[in-house]
């Protein structure tokens, strides 16, 4: 068996198919086993808004954005952001809040590229990224049905927290 070299990098503009394509998988399995609550978005434009959207966000000291590469094509990304110690830390409950703390708030692999390791890459250059920036405690949300619940339970994420919502 052959070790995947996977290469994290920018955003180029050359990813948007890949990029789109990517999400689209993505929306695909969520919208498959949620309707509700999730959908298929519109392809057209897709991959151009994601290139300008990651590109914007990016800021090598608050916001991570990587994109994995595999044989010069774009497989997945992540999107992480700091967070300072909340400013009244001394009368919240929550401990983290106390600390510095990183979000992962996006995590997307094709699903070709699934159980090959690039999601457990991009996760990995997250926490390390969070740790250089003194964070005490990364986090991600997933639903609660689905198959990132599963993947970051793998990697040592537990669940803190269940957000509830109500169709009004």
């Amino acid at each position: 068996m052959t070790t995947l070299k996977i290469r994290l990098r920018k955003v180029r503009d050359d990813d948007a198919a890949e990029l789109a394509q990517a999400w689209m998988d993505h929306a695909e399995v969520y919208a498959t086993l949620a309707p509700a609550v999730f959908s298929r978005p519109d392809v057209e434009g897709l991959g151009e808004w994601l290139v300008a959207g990651l590109r914007a966000q990016a800021d090598p000291e608050r916001r991570l954005v990587l994109v994995a590469d595999v044989d010069g094509r774009a497989v997945g990304f992540v999107v992480a952001a700091v967070s300072a110690p909340h400013a009244e830390a001394g009368h919240q409950i929550q401990r983290d809040l106390a600390a510095v703390r990183v979000q992962i708030e996006a995590l997307v692999v094709a699903r070709r590229w699934w159980r090959h390791g690039v999601g457990t890459r991009l996760t990995t250059a997250a926490e390390d990224w969070a740790r250089n920036r003194g964070a005490a405690v990364i986090s991600a949300q997933a639903y609660v049905d689905g198959p990132a619940a599963v993947f970051l339970a793998a990697r040592g994420f537990t669940r803190r927290a269940v957000v509830h919502a109500k169709p009004l």
